[in-house]
């Protein structure tokens, strides 16, 4: 059921889940904790060595609350108004829980076949049962995070999964290499006030490189899914891959296999070695949303008047100029150009960045708050940093000559 102001989603299945949350906030103790262990061992006396117990003490209790605090699934209602989505349940043998959430704390949201499950900020994790697609659209679209406003974040697996026991291995080696946090700087200071600079620069430097090699297989990748394309982070890279560029997407054995126009594969991995087989929750909706994504992405048809907007050979301001008047001018053998033609441009993901900055400019010339709105949304779904600071600013007139250089050099 559904009113004016808020939207009703009565749902089978319902469940909020900490358990995600816990396991961080206790592996993250539970490290803390050993890397204390050997600076207070070496400085404080040996007595600090039983402090791994308690922090293993810490970390089996935080295990264990989560079983009590964990609601659900039971059937439920869901409320979404402008500010907060509210869960209702009615546990079997308990009295009615009720809880409210701030859509400014959902950092993501996603749907698989029968559910949609959304992420908070504390890392507690929202699953909603649906009976079709339709109506996971519909919960995502009444918050904000379906494909055409919102990019997705999805965290992929780490390097070390890939292997069997690789995660166990590289643990062991960040807890023996703990001691270099100290010996590193203890080192660098050697250098400075000894005679074997060499050597000590030489020690830490072997220590620094097995330590980011070490946190660099253990870090998770993600992959932002956006309405322009893909961006797969990796330790200390990035790279965004536009949906022009891509050929097809299919399911692999580890995760998802993006196939890309140049031949070259993309591999988003969301399973680790042990993984268990069968379907995998994460590799199914990464999947979906990509092709809802690629699907959404292409509009209203308006190929024919692009060439008006490219900046060719002209100057940053003629080019302006030429933009301000726009609206309503027709081209060769194409019709006028009108306010709704360059909103799709805007909106079109499979278009160049210089294609798409051109249509906010000329739109903020004709119709600002419609420029504004549509370069918002546009931006919300980008998941290249770069265009969608430019739309921003092109939606506010405010695009410079370096700006405007850098998109035209870029020619995607």
């Amino acid at each position: 059921m559904e009113t004016e102001e808020t939207q009703r989603f009565e749902l089978g299945a319902v469940s909020i889940d900490i358990r995600d949350r816990a396991r961080r906030t206790a592996g993250w103790a539970l490290v803390f904790c050993v890397v204390a262990w050997w600076p207070l061992v070496l400085f404080a006396g040996g007595l600090m060595g039983f402090l791994p117990l308690g922090a293993f003490a810490v970390w089996v209790i935080t295990m264990l609350l989560p079983r009590l605090r964990s609601v659900g699934p039971v059937a439920g209602t869901v409320a979404i108004d402008a500010s907060s989505l509210t869960l209702t349940v009615q546990p079997p043998g308990r009295a009615r829980y009720q809880r409210r959430f701030a859509r400014t704390q959902l950092t993501r949201g996603y749907r698989t076949d029968d559910e949609v499950q959304l992420e908070t900020r504390r890392g507690e994790m929202l699953s909603l049962g649906i009976d079709s697609a339709a109506t996971g659209e519909a919960l995502l679209g009444a918050l904000g995070l379906d494909a055409r406003r919102r990019v997705l974040e999805v965290p992929l697996a780490n390097i070390a999964s890939r292997f069997p026991g690789g995660v166990t291995l590289a643990w062991i080696m960040l807890v023996c290499q703990s001691p270099s946090v100290v010996v590193i700087p203890f080192a660098l200071l050697m250098m400075l006030s000894t005679s074997a600079s060499p050597v000590m620069f030489a020690f830490a430097s072997v220590e620094t490189i097995l330590l980011a090699a070490t946190i660099s297989v253990l870090r998770p990748r993600s992959a932002a899914i956006g309405m322009d394309g893909i961006v797969y982070r990796r330790f200390l890279r990035k790279r965004f891959y536009p949906y022009s560029g891509v050929a097809s997407v299919v399911r692999g054995t580890s995760g998802v296999v993006v196939e890309l126009r140049s031949g070259e594969p993309l591999h988003l991995r969301t399973r680790g070695f042990w993984s268990r087989s069968g379907p995998d929750a994460t590799t199914e909706a990464l999947l979906e949303r990509i092709e809802t994504a690629r699907a959404a992405a292409s509009g209203h048809d308006v190929r024919a008047k692009l060439p008006l907007l490219e900046r060719r050979a002209r100057s940053a301001a003629e080019w302006r100029a030429h933009l301000s008047t726009l609206v309503g001018a027709a081209g060769y053998r194409t019709g006028a150009v009108t306010a709704r033609d360059l909103a799709a441009v805007i909106e079109d993901a499979t278009l160049s960045a210089e294609h798409r900055v051109a249509a906010t400019l000329a739109l903020q010339a004709a119709e600002p708050a419609e420029a504004r709105t549509r370069a918002r949304i546009a931006a919300a779904a980008c998941a290249d940093k770069g265009l969608r600071v430019a739309l921003d600013q092109a939606a506010e007139g405010e695009l410079d000559e370096e700006h405007l250089a850098r998109l035209t050099a870029r020619g995607e």
